[in-house]
């Protein structure tokens, strides 16, 4: 069974987060690590991942360093044996 990595980087996105991450755990049988990096959001998009995949590595970034930025810390974030990653935005279903 392969090892799937999935980075998600929010930013205001709590209208979406929870669905995005809860499709995630539904869709596949492989062994998943999801990795939530929240680029300083100013509303509950941090919080609400945290409730909707308490499994997940949530990252809290103090500040807004872009989306690239963000999505090199998750992936520096999932396991060495991550054997494949998926970059997904939070409104992904």
């Amino acid at each position: 069974m392969a090892t799937v990595g999935v980075v998600v980087v929010t930013y205001r996105s709590a209208a979406t987060i929870d669905a995005c991450l809860r499709s995630l755990r539904t869709a596949t049988t492989a062994s998943l690590h999801v990795v939530v990096v929240d680029n300083a959001s100013d509303d509950d998009s941090a919080a609400r991942a945290e409730l909707a995949d308490p499994g997940a590595v949530l990252i809290r970034r103090a500040t807004n360093d872009g989306y690239a930025r963000a999505n090199n810390e998750g992936l520096s974030a999932l396991p060495a044996e991550t054997e494949r990653v998926l970059f997904a935005n939070p409104d992904t279903v």
